[in-house]
């Protein structure tokens, strides 16, 4: 993916987000954006913080998926605990890793934090070993920063 195509969706994004009225539809449409635009990805989708401190399944696309990961559990939970990206390139050496879907082999996660205050995960799994790319990686975290501003996740 040229970085090119990132751009322009990013450019678009605000005002695509604007459309939709909740934050559920919000997150669809990203969702659906994601899995169109990142290559090579099978899963892509949310995970939100209830108000237990678990992450519980959000809007996605694929096939379905773990519904609640405990903060530090696997690829996702550990993201949210760190408040930090994690790309991994192969996910059955990544420590405590949860199968929520046997394709998957590499996934990219991307925390949505505020103020210090982590409110879920964006997550994305591809069915290749290290497919994801530093631009991949730095588009998710933009996406991410538009989230931040276009939604109240509290």
């Amino acid at each position: 993916m040229s970085n090119l195509k990132y751009e322009e969706i990013l450019e678009s994004l605000i005002d695509v987000l604007m459309i939709e009225k909740t934050k559920e539809d919000k997150l669809k449409v990203v969702s659906k954006i994601l899995i169109d635009n990142v290559p090579n990805v099978i899963w892509a989708g949310f995970y939100l913080i209830n108000e237990d401190g678990d992450l519980i399944l959000a809007p996605y696309v694929g096939e379905p998926a773990c519904i609640k990961i405990e903060l530090g559990a696997g690829v996702c939970g550990t993201s949210a605990l760190l408040m930090e990206t994690k790309k991994v390139y192969d996910v059955s050496k990544f420590p405590g890793h949860i199968v929520c879907d046997e394709n998957a082999k590499s996934e990219l996660v991307v925390p949505i934090v505020k103020n210090d205050v982590v409110y879920g995960v964006i997550d994305l799994d591809s069915d290749r070993l290290g497919n994801f790319t530093v631009e991949d990686q730095d588009f998710v975290e933009r996406v991410r920063d538009i989230l931040i501003t276009s939604i109240d996740f509290k």
